[in-house]
């Protein structure tokens, strides 16, 4: 791949300093002592935005969130697809000073918006769940057709993509390859220069997961953040953060 060994930097500071992590939480667990554990290590982590994937709580569930843990929340603007069935959940932090337009769900588990930053500058995202029980590359189209239309001076794909991009380096413990067709048109706009991996940017060539088995026999790297070019030259740092199992089988990817 020749992105591979990309160094990201922000010589001239020429973007708002703020921090994003999504996350694979494998169900909210509302009104449950997990539950609260679960949001707990979301906010441990202090991040301006924080993009869920799965978490299988729509309005009224999260209506009963902010209700249960109304003094940790209360700073937090939440945004979703309004879908128990796996979903997204994006948590905005009042205080970052970003602000959301056109929040959309474009199904169940694909989301779109525009981050106002502090600095006026604009900021696209599609997050998303993509579908764990197929291998099918229309899902990806489709989504790389909205990525095209989105207009903002950086842009970005992020979320639980279930699919591995690199046999090799991104599979631990696999006997088949599940992801051989989805793979495909991810790899064409990296190919293309459209988007770039940004973990695999600042590290070419280290193996690492961000999905294991409970045995930790079986691993993959499943969750990305793709960004423009753009955004990927005044992007500063990002790191796989683990979570232990009772959070969640995913790691952060911040």
């Amino acid at each position: 791949n020749k992105h591979k060994g990309k160094i990201l930097e922000n010589p001239d500071n020429s973007l708002s300093q703020f921090y994003i992590r999504t996350n694979n939480i494998k169900g909210m667990g509302i009104g449950t002592i997990k539950g609260d554990k679960k949001i707990n290590a979301i906010l441990a982590l202090n991040t301006d935005i924080s993009i869920l994937t799965e978490t299988r709580s729509d309005h009224s569930k999260i209506i009963t969130l902010k209700n249960r843990l109304r003094s940790q929340l209360s700073g937090f603007t939440f945004y979703g697809t309004n879908s128990n069935l796996r979903g997204v959940t994006v948590m905005l932090k009042n205080s970052s000073g970003i602000t959301f337009e056109g929040f959309q769900a474009i199904d169940n588990n694909t989301v779109k918006f525009t981050a106002l930053l502090p600095d006026q500058t604009k900021l696209s995202a599609i997050c998303c769940y993509a579908p764990s029980d197929s291998d099918d590359p229309s899902y990806w189209e489709s989504v790389f057709e909205e990525f095209s239309t989105l207009e903002a001076d950086y842009k970005f794909i992020s979320g639980d993509f279930n699919v591995t991009l690199d046999p090799e380096m991104d599979t631990k413990g696999y006997l088949t390859d599940p992801h051989k067709k989805s793979r495909i048109p991810i790899n064409a706009m990296l190919e293309a220069d459209i988007i770039n991996d940004l973990y695999r940017d600042i590290n070419p060539d280290k193996k690492a997961y961000t999905w294991r088995t409970q045995k930790g026999d079986k691993r993959a790297r499943l969750d990305y953040f793709m960004s423009t070019p753009a955004l990927s030259k005044v992007a500063t740092d990002i790191r796989i953060q683990n979570n232990i199992w009772d959070i969640s089988d995913h790691a952060s990817i911040v």
